[in-house]
């Protein structure tokens, strides 16, 4: 069935961004103790992406809720990370639950003040570079100044660094996006990579950062600054548009089973994270998550927002991000117990293989062999192992513990099943 230790890769876990929810409930003690519970000890999560804000600290008007993440830069040249205290309030409770965190840092738009639309939100032209050009190198030492300024105030080694978040996009338009965003070409692009890792103390640099796989494949194939790793989002048209032929066909265009090869092809010997996706409801995730680790092989995948106002279906838990919560918890979303099952089943320091049926992952400390596939059909699995099941008609009534499975014994699962199988690395685990 599976597996040489040459096709295997190294896996170093999940995470999320802080984008926008951290900005929005920092200054709740209550709500952010709650959040960091949930997402990074009893979901376990342990990648956090922290987001280095472009916009202005106050009077920022004609944004979603958290999307004016204050830019640091002081008038006097200085770094102030007081600035954006909401955010960081968040990243230490969630460092305080989760001491081993591996902590990233990007950037959605440069400082405003060095914009030509003089916003955060894009130029005021579609496709047109809002970051000046006499800015490129101060933008740069700006990033490399607030990842080392995380070092000495706050003692968090930044283990990577975007300068950017989907440059390629059209959405980022001044003054009718709702969010931070710039457009990058690959000249500017190009030029902040180059002025990023001629920095000292600099950390690893993700590049590329584009919305969907065939993006990513465009800036890999054109760009002449590579970076230490590629970044990728697996979004398509029909995350944002899900109806109609139209639709259809250009999320086909966007990514399919060529694309996603040649782009693995492209960063062989190299580093390739999923570093963000995010969907409406439940249906299709995990068949989502699993494509994406059996095609394209990355080293760690990360949901976008972890947490989304009340109301909305987008992220992992809901929660009113503006106002008390009345003492009521966050509510968990069906894509919150997928996930949870995938973190329970390949965990970080594993070597991660792909087969034919979905993923399995060896842990070198224990031994043991872990596997995670979907059934499409009635499947016995044999023992022993343990045993894991999340119903996809019904994700939230996701099993709590896992089942053992005794030696000679089976187990029948149903179709539409998402399942874990944990045993002895040596031992002959099956399932039909």
């Amino acid at each position: 069935m599976i597996h040489h230790r040459d096709d295997s890769w190294a896996w170093y876990g999940w995470g999320t961004s802080l984008c926008w929810f951290a900005d929005a409930i920092g200054d709740d003690a209550d709500k952010t103790a709650a959040v960091c519970q949930e997402l990074f000890r009893e979901l376990g999560l342990n990648i956090v992406r922290y987001n280095i804000g472009g916009s202005p600290p106050t009077g920022a008007v004609g944004y979603r809720t958290g999307g004016a993440v204050p830019c640091c830069k002081t008038e006097d040249g200085g770094i102030d990370l007081r600035l954006d205290r909401r955010q960081l309030n968040v990243l230490r409770a969630a460092r305080a639950v989760a001491p081993g965190l591996r902590v990233e840092a990007f950037v959605n738009s440069p400082p405003y003040f060095w914009t030509a639309s003089g916003s955060s939100k894009g130029h005021g032209r579609r496709l047109r570079d809002n970051l000046r050009p006499d800015r490129v190198g101060d933008f740069a030492g700006f990033v490399a100044d607030v990842v080392s300024e995380l070092r000495q105030r706050e003692g968090i080694d930044c283990a990577a660094v975007s300068p950017f978040n989907e440059p390629l996009s059209p959405m980022w338009v001044h003054p009718s996006n709702q969010q931070e965003g710039c457009y990058f070409s690959r000249g500017t692009a190009d030029a902040v990579v180059r002025a990023l890792r001629q920095r000292g103390g600099v950390p690893q640099v993700s590049v590329h950062e584009e919305n969907s796989v065939l993006d990513a494949l465009w800036r890999r194939c054109t760009s002449r600054q590579r970076g230490d790793r590629v970044a990728v989002h697996t979004y398509t048209v029909r995350n944002f548009r899900p109806a109609g032929l139209l639709s259809r066909v250009v999320a086909a265009f966007q990514d399919n089973a060529a694309l996603r090869w040649a782009l693995r092809r492209l960063t062989r010997g190299g580093e390739l994270v999923v570093s963000e996706y995010a969907q409406s409801g439940h249906a299709g995730f995990a068949e989502h998550v699993l494509r994406d680790l059996r095609t394209l092989r990355p080293s760690a995948w990360m949901y976008w927002q972890g947490v989304e106002d009340a109301g909305s279906d987008w992220g992992l838990l809901h929660t009113p991000l503006v106002g008390a919560t009345g003492g009521l918890p966050p509510l968990r979303d069906g894509k919150y117990y997928i996930l949870r099952l995938f973190v329970r089943h390949l965990s970080a320091g594993m070597r991660m293989f792909a087969h034919e049926d979905g993923i399995a992952a060896w842990d070198p400390a224990t031994g043991l062999m872990n596997h995670v596939f979907i059934t499409h059909r009635e499947t016995d699995v044999f023992g022993p192992c343990a045993v894991s099941t999340c119903p996809l008609a019904e994700p939230w009534r996701a099993s709590e513990q896992a089942a053992r499975v005794a030696e000679d014994d089976r187990v029948a699962l149903p179709a539409g099943t998402l399942v874990g199988v944990s045993g002895d690395a040596q031992s002959l685990l099956t399932w039909r």
